[in-house]
């Protein structure tokens, strides 16, 4: 069996130096391994997010990162009965010995359904992170509702849109803009039947 590393701190303020940014942390924080089960982490996440505010997710390395994310994307399923919909904003920070330590910051509203159709940015395992960046930043400056879309399967593929998603964060910053971003599981056809993929859809807003 595998253990689910979900390690939560008391609430308590740090402050961590982003790539471009200082971030207060005042949310519990649970880490995600690659050892972590999807499932027992969004347990987790459901349980603080009803409780109160969510926690913030971290993460290092493409494996450890697809769990976490595959974990918000169940716990926005879990949420769905009470009404409560989530959604994250992610960073990359740099912090001593580890390279890319990936914050999830989990944010909360009531469920609305979302209905306004969305410019794709596909991406995949090849693809190069900068680059899907700048077509993110370019689509929201042109007050488009954008949404990522992983067209490869696989913990690579995750990691190259997060880090898209984050940098294109940091893009859009001088044009005071942000967004936040809510994942949710596709189904693609294929010779040996459906896959699931992830999807992240944008939602911008003025800063």
């Amino acid at each position: 069996t595998t253990t689910t590393t979900t390690d939560s701190e008391p609430k308590k303020q740090k402050r961590f130096q982003g790539r471009s940014s200082l971030v207060l942390l005042s949310q519990k924080i649970l880490k995600v391994s690659s050892q972590s089960n999807p499932k027992s982490v969004a347990g987790s996440i459901a349980h603080i997010t009803r409780a109160g505010e969510p926690p913030i997710v971290t993460a290092v390395g493409p494996a450890s990162v697809n769990q976490a994310i595959k974990a918000i994307a169940i716990a926005k399923t879990y949420l769905l009965q009470d009404n409560i919909s989530i959604s994250f904003q992610a960073e990359f920070k740099h912090e001593e010995k580890i390279a890319y330590n990936l914050y999830a910051t989990i944010l909360k509203s009531p469920f609305r359904q979302q209905t306004t159709p969305t410019t794709e940015i596909k991406v995949r395992r090849e693809s190069e992170s900068y680059k899907a960046a700048g077509a993110i930043a370019a689509k929201i400056r042109e007050g488009e509702r954008v949404s990522v879309v992983c067209i490869t399967f696989g913990a690579e593929t995750v990691y190259v849109a997060i880090d898209s998603i984050s940098v294109a964060r940091q893009y859009l910053r001088r044009d005071g803009l942000d967004f936040t971003v809510t994942p949710e599981f596709i189904v693609f056809d294929t010779p040996g039947g459906g896959r699931s993929a992830l999807k992240f859809e944008l939602r911008s807003y003025q800063v």
